[in-house]
């Protein structure tokens, strides 16, 4: 359905208007980014199906959606825990996900589709650390009565302490999970909203993706999703130190990189990128630019990512469970 929901979204989109807004930006040396956004009028020329960029990120495309289209079909074929094998589905999907609006981000001609795609391609986010959540709960106890009983035989924690700042909670309180749940989902819900705010605001030429001021959208885009992604990982975080020797036969810290190290580092890069460019500290090849420099390493970032991903994200896991 989420998928549905992205395929639906990305036809309405790519079907505006061929005027829509397209940006280029000033290169001013003296700040962190531009303060300024610039209209463009020609497109960029499209790369040719024979050069060795077109090969490699179709090839790239390809063998990350094989294989992680694969794992997809292994589980649907070997269903033994339903509930945990639907979250498990809809985190592998992240790939072809990726993947394919990388490739169309890269291989399009139109500086604001390529920005349209990015944004939308970003989206299943919030779809991935609900899935991830919503599993590591299932691996605590099926339902939330469950889940509960384990939490409260749990003590007090003391996070170490960051920038002499330490963090003090209790699992065994009534109202942790609630408030756990609540800052998790404010993510789930902040995500698709600020997609469509982004969608507007790239629509009316005030989101400007080559510039941190916040006279325009994508600074805000790129501020309210920090924050709210922080708040997100550090409550699955918690969550994960109150019970990590009850779920440890699960692979909880190996999952939890295999698909966090993309949507973390994938954001990070971004504002290199970003960054180092806007400062002429980086120049990009002919044809390249920064939309298409950020598709083709976001896709080079999840093939690397997938073999880990399929491997702790296996079948094999549930066929044990049946035999058992």
């Amino acid at each position: 359905m989420a998928t549905s929901t992205l395929w639906a979204l990305f036809i309405a989109v790519v079907q505006a208007s061929p005027t829509g807004p397209t940006h280029s930006y000033a290169n001013e040396s003296n700040l962190l980014w531009p303060d300024s956004c610039h209209e463009a009028v020609a497109a960029k020329p499209p790369f040719a199906s024979n050069s060795w960029p077109f090969i490699a990120i179709t090839t790239m495309a390809v063998l990350a959606s094989v294989l992680s289209i694969s794992t997809i079909i292994m589980h649907c074929t070997k269903l033994t825990r339903v509930r945990q094998q639907l979250f498990v589905i809809l985190i592998v999907c992240f790939v072809p996900v990726y993947e394919a609006y990388s490739w169309m981000s890269f291989t399009t001609t139109q500086d604001w589709q390529a920005i349209n795609f990015n944004i939308l391609r970003d989206l299943y986010d919030a779809v991935v650390v609900f899935s991830f959540y919503s599993l590591l709960r299932l691996y605590i106890g099926d339902n939330e009565r469950e889940q509960r009983l384990i939490l409260e035989r749990q003590s007090e924690i003391s996070l170490p302490p960051l920038l002499m700042f330490q963090y003090r909670y209790d699992p065994s309180d009534p109202k942790f999970l609630t408030r756990n749940k609540a800052c998790v989902y404010q993510f789930v819900v902040m995500k698709p909203l600020m997609t469509v705010a982004a969608l507007c605001a790239q629509f009316f030429g005030v989101y400007c993706a080559g510039t941190g001021s916040l006279k325009y959208g994508h600074a805000w885009y790129l501020l309210v999703t920090c924050m709210s992604l922080t708040l997100a990982m550090f409550s699955i975080f918690t969550l994960y130190m109150a019970v990590k020797e009850e779920i440890k036969s699960h692979n909880p810290v190996q999952k939890f990189f295999s698909i966090k190290a993309v949507i973390i580092i994938g954001f990070l890069q971004t504002l290199l990128l970003l960054t180092l460019s806007n400062r002429g500290r980086i120049s990009f090849p002919a044809g390249w630019d920064l939309a298409r420099m950020d598709a083709f390493v976001t896709a080079a970032e999840v093939l690397a990512v997938t073999p880990f991903l399929c491997y702790y994200f296996s079948h094999r896991e549930y066929e044990q469970v049946k035999s058992t």
